[in-house]
C-alpha cells in the first residue's frame, strides 16, 4: 500500500458530516457533565469554524471557479479543530488512557492535513490555510471556555455520552451535509456578481 492510499484512509476524519457530528457528541457530553460554559464555546467555536471554512469555499470558488486555487480546506480546518481540541482535553485527564486519546487525536489531525495536498484534494496553501482557520477555532475555544476540570467530571461519563450523542446527530442530520449548496452559492456568485 502505497503513502497516499494509506493516506486517503483519513479523508473521512476530517468530513463535515463526521466531524460536525462528533462536535455535537463532545458539546452534549460537556453540558451534561455541568461544564456548561465549556460547551457553549466548544460548539461556538466549531460553529464559527464551520461557518469561515464554508464562507471562504463560498468566496474563492466564486472568484476563481475551479482554477490552480481550489478552496481553503473544510477537512483541514474540521479536523484540526475537532481533533485538537479533543486531544487537548484528554490530555488533561493526565491518565494514560488520556496519554493515549491526545497522542491518537493529534496523529489524525496531522494525517488529515497531510491527507488533502498529498492525494490532490488541495493545494498545499489550500490546507495550510484551513488548517489554520482550524487551529485558531481550536484557541478560541479554550480562551472562550477558561479553567475547567475535564477529569473530575468527564473521566466516567464522556466517552460513552460523547459516542452516543455523535451518533445519533450524525444518524439524524450529518448524513445528509455535503458541499453542494456551497458550490452552488459561489457560481450563482460567479454569474450574478461578474467576479
Amino acid at each position: 500500500m502505497t503513502a497516499s492510499r494509506l493516506l486517503a484512509l483519513f479523508t473521512p476524519f476530517g468530513a463535515s458530516n463526521l466531524v460536525l457530528s462528533a462536535c455535537v457528541g463532545l458539546a452534549a457530553a460537556l453540558w451534561f457533565a455541568g461544564l456548561r460554559r465549556p460547551a457553549a464555546a466548544f460548539i461556538f467555536s466549531a460553529g464559527l469554524c464551520a461557518a469561515l471554512i464554508s464562507f471562504g469555499k463560498i468566496v474563492f470558488l466564486a472568484i476563481h471557479g475551479y482554477g490552480g486555487l481550489y478552496s481553503p480546506s473544510g477537512h483541514a480546518a474540521l479536523a484540526c479543530f475537532f481533533f485538537c481540541s479533543f486531544g487537548r482535553m484528554a490530555l488533561a485527564t493526565r491518565s494514560p488512557a488520556g496519554y493515549f486519546f491526545a497522542a491518537a487525536s493529534w496523529s489524525v489531525a496531522l494525517l488529515v492535513f497531510f491527507n488533502r495536498f498529498l492525494v490532490g484534494g488541495h493545494t498545499f496553501p489550500d490546507t495550510v490555510v484551513g488548517a489554520s482557520v482550524g487551529l485558531a477555532c481550536f484557541a478560541l475555544f479554550f480562551r472562550l471556555a477558561g479553567p475547567f476540570d475535564v477529569k473530575a467530571r468527564l473521566q466516567a461519563v464522556a466517552p460513552t455520552l460523547a459516542f452516543t450523542t455523535s451518533v445519533a446527530s450524525y444518524l439524524a442530520f450529518g448524513a445528509n451535509i455535503s458541499e453542494g449548496g456551497l458550490f452552488k452559492a459561489a457560481f450563482w456568485l460567479r454569474e450574478n456578481l461578474g467576479l
